[in-house]
């Protein structure tokens, strides 16, 4: 098993490909899961990472960078 080269605080762009169960955006960096609160699918973020481990992390929403067509 590899490990994530992501860590807390880091600052990402990320675009939010589909929902979790729990509701949350869930998108990929560099194939890393990263679940976002409140995001929706279709727009991109510019992301801060607030939780890590070895398969996903948690990303709090810092800024809109392109909005859903929906």
């Amino acid at each position: 098993m590899t490990t994530s080269s992501h860590k807390i605080n880091d600052i990402l762009e990320i675009k939010a490909l589909s929902y979790s169960s729990d509701g949350f955006a869930v998108g990929r960096h560099e194939g890393y899961v990263i679940f976002i609160d409140r995001g929706i699918v279709g727009e991109k973020y510019r992301i801060k990472l607030i939780e890590t481990g070895k398969s996903y992390g948690r990303g709090e929403l810092i800024e809109i960078l392109k909005t859903s067509k929906n």
